[in-house]
Parts: structure tokens; C-alpha cells; sequence
């Protein structure tokens, strides 16, 4: 694969990170010479290709949503009509109004295929994961709850507390909800 906008090896950096989000690829031929990875989950349809700049993805998108939307017509894959995505990893930043606003337009025009349109996407790992994100499964983020006063009477002894003496405090806070500190001659713990 060429990329037009990014280095070299950009598009194979783009097909190892979806490929471990369980994509699936395919060569298209005959996309008037660009070059575009063409990506498939169980959920989605993606073109992906990189520009160096708006005036670039302004050229291909025509092509590449008809192109596109053709493919997946013959192949009848009606259950993914409205997830078919033509996405575009640009170099260069949005470097004016007016490229902003050619950005917005192409992005929000929902004929045929979405547009994603990524600009300043960088040439490493991370930066094009960032610009693939929407699609890209969830990570699982979820924390991991702990029961408060477990974790308490696993940390006490760490502040010096003998660990059977956190354990029997614990266990009297339970059945009691009152703090009752079982400390020898009367002292408690730092005095």
C-alpha cells in the first residue's frame, strides 16, 4: 500500500490496530489510485486512506464513498448500509476556516457513507489509534470495587496495628457500628 499523506507504513500501522479489534480486510482494486484499506468487523465497514491535507480528502471522497457504497451493495450487506465509513487520516492540521468548514460539510453530509475525518494524525502507533477510536471497540474501564472495611483491616497492620487486633475491631464494628478499639492498659495506638 502507498500512503498519500502519511509516511509509509501508515496504513499497515492502521491495519495492525484494527486488526487486534478483530477486524477483517480486504483489497478493493481500482479505486482511481488511491490507496485504501478496506476494514470489516461484524459491526462495520470502513475505507480508510490517508491525505496529506483537506484538498486531498475533498478529491477522494467521492470517488472512494460511490466506490464504497457500490462494494457493499453487491455484496448485499444490507444489515451494515448505515455503518459504512470512509476514513480519512490527514496529516496536516486544519489549518484554516476554510478548511474547518470543508471538514464539517464532508463530515456531515450522510449520503451513501459517514465520513470520519482525522486531522494532524501522526505517523506513530498512538496517534493513529486516536484518529480510529470511533471504530474501535470500548476499553472496559471499569474499576474494580473493594469493600471498604476488608480493605481496612487488610491495611492496619501496615500502620503497626497487630493483624489480630484489626481483625476482632473489625469484626465488633460489624455486628456493633460502634468503634470500639480493644487496646491493652488502656492506651490507644500513637499515644
Amino acid at each position: 500500500m502507498t500512503d498519500v499523506g502519511l509516511p509509509p507504513g501508515t496504513l499497515s500501522i492502521a491495519q495492525e490496530i484494527l486488526s487486534g479489534a478483530g477486524f477483517e480486510f480486504t483489497d478493493i482494486p481500482n479505486w482511481q489510485g488511491i490507496d485504501v484499506l478496506i476494514a470489516e468487523d461484524e459491526f462495520s465497514l470502513a475505507a480508510i486512506y490517508s491525505a496529506k491535507n483537506v484538498a486531498g480528502v475533498e478529491e477522494a471522497i467521492p470517488e472512494l464513498q460511490i466506490s464504497l457504497a457500490n462494494w457493499a451493495a453487491e455484496r448485499g450487506l444490507v444489515e451494515k448500509q448505515w455503518d459504512l465509513y470512509v476514513v480519512a487520516l490527514v496529516a496536516d492540521q486544519l489549518a484554516s476556516d476554510e478548511d474547518v468548514t470543508k471538514a464539517e460539510t464532508m463530515t456531515s453530509d450522510l449520503r451513501l457513507v459517514r465520513k470520519i475525518i482525522r486531522a494532524g494524525v501522526g505517523p506513530d502507533a498512538g496517534s493513529i489509534r486516536s484518529a480510529l477510536a470511533p471504530l474501535l471497540p470500548l476499553e472496559d474501564q471499569r474499576v474494580q470495587t473493594v469493600e471498604p472495611l476488608t480493605r481496612l483491616e487488610e491495611r492496619l497492620p501496615e500502620f503497626g496495628v497487630d493483624a489480630d487486633v484489626a481483625r476482632s475491631a473489625i469484626a465488633a464494628f460489624k455486628q456493633t457500628r460502634k468503634i470500639e478499639w480493644p487496646v491493652p492498659n488502656d492506651e490507644a495506638p500513637g499515644d
